[in-house]
């Protein structure tokens, strides 16, 4: 994925890139706070997909559906 970026190869770039920051979120490197508002949706919902959701204190924590 991270070569995908460099090389720009086919697929939604931004898609990787929403994908880049869920997991650095989920890794602790990145915080749901640097996140561009307009991209804050799409991190959200990859979040969701991998079971975990950010609270009303921007914590990551599991997401119960």
């Amino acid at each position: 994925m991270a070569l995908s970026l460099v090389f720009k190869r086919g697929g939604d770039n931004m898609q990787n890139l929403v994908m880049l920051m869920a997991i650095n979120i989920i890794a602790g490197r990145y915080t749901y706070e640097r996140v561009p508002v307009k991209l804050k949706a799409r991190v959200l919902e990859q979040l969701q997909l991998s079971g975990l959701t950010i609270n009303e204190r921007g914590e990551l924590v599991e997401y119960k559906r």
